[in-house]
């Protein structure tokens, strides 16, 4: 039987992920920067992902969720021990979520850009979950890119979506 609080234990994972990149990372490579390739480092990176968590978090109990009233900590963007120590504490949140509250119905608003009549859009926790997932992913991926322009390889699998892992296990315990 599959887990009910799977995708809540997977964005825990890629929260982990997150503290353990940062473990002795030097504030040098957190901020490094390098124009025109890309004009943020991994600390604003984790800190766009982390905006997006703690919006979810604030507002899935009232069952509204507003991805652009983002708080954009400059202190957390700039320092990676005050960012470890902000991912931990979303960690801790996102574990006292309950797989009953998955299938709640949510209202989320996120500018993309367009004039729209009315911004805020249905979805559910669930959901929201799996779209953290994937935003985290891809900004885990641009911060790996950004590693290895520093010559730093990011840990094995880190920005690499799940199901791309489960692919690649699938055909290499095919091959001959």
């Amino acid at each position: 039987m599959a887990n009910p609080r799977a995708a809540i234990l997977d964005n825990i994972y890629f929260l982990d992920q997150a503290i353990d990149l940062l473990t002795e990372m030097p504030p040098k490579i957190f901020t490094h920067k390098n124009p025109p390739l890309y004009q943020s480092g991994v600390g604003p990176h984790l800190r766009h992902c982390m905006d997006h968590m703690e919006l979810f978090l604030q507002g899935y109990a009232d069952g509204k969720v507003d991805y652009d009233q983002r708080p954009r900590r400059d202190v957390q963007q700039q320092d990676p021990v005050a960012m470890r120590l902000w991912i931990g504490e979303l960690s801790k949140k996102m574990n006292d979520l309950h797989p009953q509250d998955l299938s709640r119905a949510l209202k989320v608003k996120m500018d993309c850009g367009s004039e729209m009549e009315d911004p805020w859009s249905g979805s559910t926790v669930l959901r929201e979950l799996q779209f953290l997932l994937s935003h985290t992913v891809h900004h885990f991926a641009l911060i790996a890119m950004i590693l290895r322009d520093q010559g730093i390889e990011a840990p094995e699998g880190f920005g690499v979506a799940p199901s791309t892992l489960k692919h690649e296990a699938e055909s290499s315990s095919c091959a001959p």
